[in-house]
Formats: C-alpha cells, structure tokens, sequence
C-alpha cells in the first residue's frame, strides 16, 4: 500500500481526535490517488455521512498517526470492511466477497 494515497476521513477522528471504530475499503472514484479507504469513529448517522462538510481527504500516512491500528489492515481487497469490538479489536465484517 502506498501511504502516500488518500482516503475520506470524517470529522469525528480527524477534527475531534476519535479512535477509527469502523472502517471499509470500496473502488476509488471520489478524489486525487484514492485509495478506496474511508475512516468513521463508528457513532455518524447518515444524515453526518451525507454532508460532505463533515469529511475530509488525508494520505493513509497522516491517518495512521491519527490511529495505528489499522495498519495491518490497508492492503485489504476493496469490499473489505472492519468495525472495532467492544475489546477494540478490529473485527472483519466483510472480506470483499460480495463486492
């Protein structure tokens, strides 16, 4: 994975420094070198998902110094998709089969 590529971040980990609770991997499309990555805290409803003021583009590298944890999860095939147990475990919801 290049660490250089970007993905969507929502303010709840980026602005007010939330740990990633979920987190899934779909086809770039939405902006410059996308990764496919998108990052939530895991608590944003839809009508906070569907404003776009309320994400924002970073490299994977700054979201890891945001929260390392997902390290060992970027190079997972689009469709992939993780949410954080109750341990902080990140828990595979699904491994891209059904994409």
């Amino acid at each position: 994975m290049n660490m250089k590529e970007r993905c969507l971040v929502t303010d709840k980990v980026s602005v007010e420094g939330k740990k990633i609770g979920y987190m899934y991997r779909e086809q770039p499309y939405n902006i410059p070198n996308d990764s496919g990555w998108r990052f939530f805290e895991g608590t944003e409803d839809e009508d906070y998902i569907n404003d776009p003021e309320n994400s924002t583009a970073y490299t994977l590298e700054e979201v890891i110094n945001m929260d390392n944890s997902i390290k060992p999860f970027l190079d997972s095939p689009y469709g992939s998709s993780y949410y954080k147990d109750k341990d902080g475990n990140f828990i595979e919801e699904n491994n891209g089969e059904d994409y």
